[in-house]
């Protein structure tokens, strides 16, 4: 019996080792301390309240995402209140171009939404191919310009659901 609480106790130790979470600008950053690079797996924002119906906000998040450049609706549904969006959005840093990526989520329910971004990736400017687009990490210079890049997107459509 002991040996199965050992056990336990060692594998939630060695799985909370492997993430931490980092604030940064109001949100909250899944950082993999597992590897050297401490790539960021994903960033999560607030959970905003709105009287919107959850297939209202969804409709209307299409409409401000089709609006934005550098966003791109993959996939709604209005039903579960779910919307998927890629965004490729530029940004300097370095005396340099850059494109940051992300797959953004937006869940809709109980008189509000969450947005959650993963997938984030950077690459240089004029080589956004998948193939070109490194992972995000914390150990990279300029990281933060990438993440301020991404929550000035989340911030315009965060604005457009409240107009």
């Amino acid at each position: 019996m002991k040996a199965r609480y050992l056990l336990l106790s060692g594998v939630l130790l060695a799985t909370s080792a492997f993430a931490e979470d980092v604030a940064y600008s109001g949100r909250t950053l899944d950082v993999a301390v597992d590897q050297e690079a401490k790539p960021i797996r994903s960033m999560q924002g607030s959970h905003y309240s709105i009287s919107l119906p959850p297939d209202q906000l969804i409709n209307k998040a299409q409409a401000c995402l089709a609006a934005q450049s550098g966003m791109h609706v993959e996939s709604a549904d209005q039903a579960s209140g779910q919307l998927q969006a890629t965004a490729k959005l530029p940004y300097r840093a370095r005396f340099s171009s850059y494109t940051v990526s992300s797959r953004l989520t937006l869940l809709a329910a109980g008189g509000g939404f969450q947005i959650t971004e993963t997938g984030l990736g950077v690459a240089a400017a004029g080589s956004e191919g998948a193939a070109d687009m490194q992972p995000l990490s914390q150990k990279e210079s300029g990281w933060e310009k990438s993440l301020d890049a991404l929550i000035l997107g989340e911030n315009a459509l965060v604005d457009c659901l409240y107009r």
